[in-house]
């Protein structure tokens, strides 16, 4: 748990106190700028998959206890 916490990161931010090696954010900060653009809108399709699918989940488990309660006659939702 000591060496997590005391693990520090090579990037460093731009500054005249922060002088020491490393990777300058803002460099780092433009190339994912760069690529979230670039991906902008292209999971659309994606994310309306996984809407339908959590979707038919809700559907799958009411008639999972539909089923239930015909196969118990009643008994699973009275008890």
């Amino acid at each position: 748990m000591e060496n997590f916490y005391t693990f520090r990161s090579a990037i460093l931010l731009r500054d005249e106190h922060h002088c020491e090696e490393g990777i300058v954010m803002e460099a780092v900060v433009e190339k994912y700028v760069k690529y979230f653009k670039s991906i902008f809108h292209h999971n659309n399709w994606y994310f309306t998959k996984f809407v339908c699918c959590e979707m038919l989940n809700i559907v799958v488990l009411f008639s999972n206890f539909w089923a239930i309660d015909k196969f118990l006659q009643g008994e699973s939702i009275t008890s």
